[in-house]
C-alpha cells in the first residue's frame, strides 16, 4: 500500500513518466546485489493509475475497532501455558478467539437448526394437505361419475317404461 500512496503523493503525472529502456541502468540496493530495473509497460502503468484512483477515490474504507478487556484470558493463559509447553503446543490467543467466535455462532446455529425444522415440518403440513385435497377431489368426482351413472340408469330406464307403454298404446305417465 506504501508504493501506490506513494504514487499518489507524487502525481498522476509519474505514474506514467519512465525512462526509456536505453536510460536504464544497473543499481546496487543497500545489500550490496546488483538489481536491474526495468520500466512497466503502459498495460502496468494504467493498472497502477487506476489502483491509486480506486485506493484513494472509489473503493469504500472500513474499519471497527473493538476494545476487549483480556485480563482474565490472559490470566488463564499464563496458569495454562506450561501443560501446553508440555504437549510442544504454544497456547496463544487465537485459541481464545476462535472459542468466542464458535460460542457466538452457537446460539444463531440452532436458531437456523430450528427454522430448517419448522420449514420442514411446513413442508410436511402442506403435503399432507395437498394430499388430503387430492383424494377429496378423487371422492367427489367418483361420487359424480356415480351419480352420472344412476342418473343415466334411471333415464334409461324411464325411456324403457315410456318405450313400453307406446307399444302397448297406453299414454306415458313421465315425459322425459
Amino acid at each position: 500500500v506504501e508504493d501506490v500512496l506513494g504514487a499518489a503523493a507524487r502525481g498522476p503525472e509519474s505514474a506514467s513518466v519512465s525512462p526509456p529502456p536505453q536510460q536504464q541502468q544497473q543499481q546496487a540496493e543497500p545489500s550490496g546485489i546488483p538489481v536491474r530495473r526495468v520500466a512497466h509497460s503502459a498495460v502496468r502503468q494504467r493498472i497502477a493509475a487506476r489502483m491509486v484512483e480506486s485506493l484513494l477515490h472509489t473503493a469504500p474504507h472500513v474499519t471497527n475497532v473493538f476494545e476487549v478487556d483480556l485480563t482474565a484470558v490472559l490470566a488463564h493463559r499464563e496458569r495454562h501455558r506450561q501443560s501446553f509447553a508440555e504437549r510442544a503446543v504454544p497456547l496463544t490467543l487465537s485459541a481464545y478467539f476462535v472459542r468466542a467466535a464458535v460460542a457466538a455462532i452457537e446460539p444463531a446455529e440452532r436458531t437456523v437448526r430450528a427454522a430448517e425444522r419448522a420449514a420442514a415440518d411446513a413442508q410436511s403440513a402442506t403435503d399432507e394437505a395437498r394430499k388430503a385435497v387430492g383424494d377429496a377431489h378423487t371422492r367427489f368426482q367418483s361420487a359424480i361419475y356415480t351419480w352420472q351413472e344412476a342418473a343415466s340408469d334411471w333415464i334409461g330406464g324411464v325411456q324403457r317404461h315410456c318405450a313400453t307403454y307406446e307399444l302397448v298404446g297406453i299414454q306415458a305417465p313421465v315425459e322425459v
